[in-house]
Formats: structure tokens, C-alpha cells, sequence
């Protein structure tokens, strides 16, 4: 589901696209088996020195191009990774509220 959200203020449009990306939840059951990392099509999840790292940029264009992925999120046996909404906003993305 692609969700695009356009609100009007005045002559200044802004437009706002929200999309799934992975968050690391239940930090105690990551093993750093990296089943996430290798069921990312995009490349967008590497381990860095002690976390999981996600390119949310590279999450967002898989998810504005092709629709939801789920694929980092059910590779993970242990559930540690949930999905969670951000947005996509005058180049910057944010967590959404």
C-alpha cells in the first residue's frame, strides 16, 4: 500500500509520502544472524559496530516503485524487526507520529 498525502497551505503545496521501513524492536533477540540483510533486495540493511543500520532512502524507492516489502521483517525467525511508517518529506525522512 503506497500511501501519498497532500496538504495544501496557502501557495506552498507540500506533498508527503509515507512508507515502511524496518526498526530494530526487541534489541536482546537480534543474534546478527543476518537474514535480514540478505533478504533486502535493495541492499538497504548492514550491520554497522554494534547495530542494525537501514538506508531509508533505498527502503523508500523499493517501496514508491514496487509497493510494500515485507521481506527483511519475515526473514527474521526470532521477530526482532518490526515495520514501522516514516515519512518522506522536502527530502528528509522522519518517523512518523
Amino acid at each position: 500500500m503506497i500511501v501519498d498525502s497532500t496538504s495544501y497551505g496557502g501557495d506552498d503545496t507540500e506533498t508527503v509520502k509515507k512508507f515502511l521501513s524496518p526498526v530494530l524492536k526487541i534489541i536482546p533477540a537480534c543474534h546478527k544472524c543476518r537474514a535480514c540483510v540478505h533478504a533486502c533486495r535493495e541492499y538497504a540493511i548492514v550491520f554497522g559496530l554494534s547495530d542494525l543500520e537501514v538506508d531509508r532512502k533505498k527502503c523508500a524507492t523499493r517501496y514508491f516503485k514496487n509497493g510494500e516489502c515485507i521481506d527483511c521483517a519475515a526473514a527474521c525467525h526470532l521477530g526482532a524487526i518490526a515495520l514501522e511508517w516514516f515519512e518522506f518529506k522536502n527530502g528528509k525522512i522522519i518517523p512518523c507520529d
